[in-house]
C-alpha cells in the first residue's frame, strides 16, 4: 500500500522532526569534511542571503512582462559574469538551473546554428568532447541527436590534444567543447589552440568554466598563472559558469554566455500555435522560480571583489598545503591541478580500501574507480573550497595515519577484476552482486562492503555494461514509498 496525504495536517514540529530523520544519513554539507558536491565558504552570515532567496522563491522568471524583476537580475547577473571573462558589450547570456542545462542549451543552440549555416545537411550533426569532458555533454548529444565523438587526452597531463581533435574534425562537425577546468582531475584544457581549429573550421566552440569561470578569474588576479579560457580567445562561442560553485550562492544558479546575441538566437524557444498567449522560454524551463536567481544576485552582490579574492586565498592555500601533504606520502597528481579539483593515485596502495577508512574518519572523498577498458586510472578526488583550508592539515593526519595501516596490514595490492560477466559467474552469485550494490545504494547493508564492490565492478567492466546496470539498479530503487 502507497504511503498516503495525511488526513490531518502535521504540525510544524512534527515536519521537522519528520525530515531531521529523512535526513539523518545526509553527509553534514557545512563540516569541512566533504570534497564533493558542495561548496562552502565558512561565511555563516551568507546564510542570511536565504531571507532574500525566500522573497523571491514564489515569482515567477515566465514572464518578465508581470515580473520584470527577473529580467532586471539576469542581465546584472549576465553582465558582472561576462565582465570577469572579457566580455563586451555584445555578450550576452541566460541564467540557468545549473551547469547541466548551461551544457545542454550550448549544444542545441550549437546544433542549431549549424544546422541554420547549412540548410542543405542531411547528415548528423557531430560534436566532439574531451575523454574527461562532463557527462552532461553525453547527455545532450543524446537529447539532441548528435553524433559523438570523444578525443583522447594525454596519458599525463590530461589534456585534450588538439591534434587528436583536429582527426576528428569532418564536415559533420557542429561543435568542439574544452573544459576549464574538466571536473575528473581539474586541469585545464588548451582553449587557445581549441579556439584556433574553431575558427581555421568554423565550428562553435563552446568552453565549460562550470567550475572555473567564478574562481580561475580571482586566482590570476592573486598571481597565479592562468591560460587563456574565456571570450579574450578568438573562436569561443559560448562559456557556462556556475554561481553554485565558487560563486558560493545557493543551489540552481548558473549563466550560459554567448559571444554576441546573433548566437544566442537560436537558443530561445517561441510558440503562437496554441490557444494560449504567445509562448517565449529562454531555457529548458517554462515555469521557473526568481529565488535561485536573487540567491545569486545578492551573494554576488554582497561579497564583492575583496571577499571573493579572500575565499580564493583560502583555495590556494588549501591547495598549497595538500600538494605538499600527499607528495611527501607518495601519492602522485593526475595531471597538474590548474584549478581548485585535486586528483591523485598511488601506485602501493588500494585506494577503494583507503576510502573506506577516511570515510570511518569523516572524511568523504569522491572515488573515481577508473577503467580498465578504457585505461583511466583509479583516484581519488578532493574538490577545495575555502572552508577546507583550516581543515587540510587535519585531513593530512587522517591520511597519514590511515595509509600506514593499510600498509601494516599489506592491503597495497590493486583491486582485483572482477567480471560479473564469466561463463564461471552463476545467475545467483550475479543477482547478489547486484542485489549488495542496490544496498550499498540505499544505505542498507553493510556500506563498506557494497561501496567495495561498486568501485571494483566500475573499474573492471565495460563501460556500457556499468551504463545499463546502474540504470537497471537506479530505476529499481527509486519506487514510491510503502505505508
Amino acid at each position: 500500500m502507497l504511503k498516503t496525504v495525511p488526513e490531518k495536517g502535521l504540525s510544524i514540529d512534527e515536519v521537522s522532526a519528520q525530515l531531521d530523520k529523512i535526513a539523518s544519513r545526509d553527509m553534514p554539507d557545512d563540516s569541512g569534511k566533504l570534497f564533493s558536491y558542495v561548496y562552502m565558504s565558512g561565511r555563516k552570515d551568507l546564510r542570511k542571503i536565504m531571507d532574500f532567496y525566500n522573497a523571491f522563491v514564489n515569482k515567477n522568471a515566465l514572464d518578465f512582462t508581470v515580473f520584470p524583476s527577473s529580467m532586471a537580475i539576469e542581465n546584472d547577473l549576465v553582465a558582472l559574469t561576462a565582465s570577469l571573462l572579457h566580455g563586451n558589450s555584445s555578450t550576452v547570456g541566460t541564467f540557468t538551473s545549473g551547469g547541466a542545462e548551461s551544457i545542454l542549451l550550448s549544444i542545441k543552440t550549437g546544433r542549431d546554428y549549424f544546422l541554420e549555416k547549412r540548410k542543405d545537411f542531411t547528415g548528423k550533426p557531430e560534436i566532439i568532447i574531451p575523454r574527461t569532458a562532463h557527462p552532461a555533454f553525453v547527455k545532450g548529444a543524446q537529447y539532441f541527436g548528435l553524433e559523438l565523438k570523444i578525443a583522447p587526452v594525454n596519458s599525463e597531463t590530461f589534456k585534450v590534444e588538439p591534434e587528436e581533435v583536429n582527426k576528428l574534425i569532418t564536415d559533420n562537425t557542429a561543435i568542439i567543447v574544452g573544459s576549464s577546468p574538466s571536473y575528473p582531475v581539474g586541469v585545464m584544457d588548451p582553449i587557445e589552440e581549441l579556439g584556433k581549429l574553431a575558427q581555421d573550421n568554423d565550428i562553435w566552440l563552446h568552453v565549460d568554466a562550470c567550475l572555473g569561470g567564478f574562481i580561475l578569474p580571482f586566482f590570476e588576479r592573486l598571481g597565479q598563472k592562468v591560460e587563456k579560457y574565456d571570450f579574450s580567445v578568438p573562436g569561443v562561442h559560448s562559456i557556462s559558469i556556475d554561481f553554485h560553485k565558487y560563486g558560493y550562492t545557493p543551489k540552481g544558479a548558473s549563466v550560459l554566455l554567448y559571444r554576441n546575441k546573433e548566437l544566442r538566437r537560436h537558443q530561445i524557444f517561441t510558440n503562437a500555435s496554441w490557444p494560449g498567449y504567445p509562448m517565449v522560454n529562454t531555457t529548458m524551463q517554462s515555469t521557473k522560480s526568481i529565488g535561485p536567481m536573487v540567491g545569486a544576485w545578492a551573494t554576488i552582490n554582497y561579497l564583492g571583489m575583496d571577499s571573493y579574492l579572500d575565499l580564493a586565498g583560502k583555495v590556494i592555500s588549501a591547495k598549497q598545503k595538500l600538494l605538499t601533504g600527499i607528495k611527501n606520502l607518495g601519492f602522485k597528481t593526475l595531471g597538474f591541478p590548474d584549478s581548485s579539483i585535486v586528483t591523485f593515485r598511488h601506485d602501493d596502495l588500494n585506494i577503494f580500501a583507503l576510502a573506506e577508512l577516511l570515510k570511518k574518519d569523516g572524511w568523504f572523498l569522491q572515488v573515481q574507480p577508473g577503467s580498465v577498458e578504457l585505461g583511466l586510472p583509479a583516484s581519488l578526488h578532493m574538490t577545495l573550497t575555502a572552508t577546507h583550508d583550516d581543515k587540510i592539515p587535519l585531513f593530512l593526519e587522517s591520511l597519514e595515519k590511515n595509509v600506514k595501516n593499510l600498509m601494516k596490514d599489506k592491503k597495497t595490492e590493486p583491486p582485483e577484476t572482477l567480471d560479473l560477466f564469466r561463463e564461471d559467474v552463476s545467475a545467483e552469485e550475479r543477482k547478489n552482486y547486484i542485489d549488495l550494490i542496490s544496498k550499498a545504494l540505499t544505505g542498507k547493508g553493510t556500506a563498506e562492503s557494497g561501496t567495495y564492490t561498486i568501485n571494483k565492478l566500475v573499474r573492471s567492466l565495460p563501460h556500457d555494461v556499468i551504463e545499463k546496470l546502474y540504470a537497471e539498479i537506479v530505476n529499481e530503487i527509486f519506487k514510491p514509498t510503502d505505508a
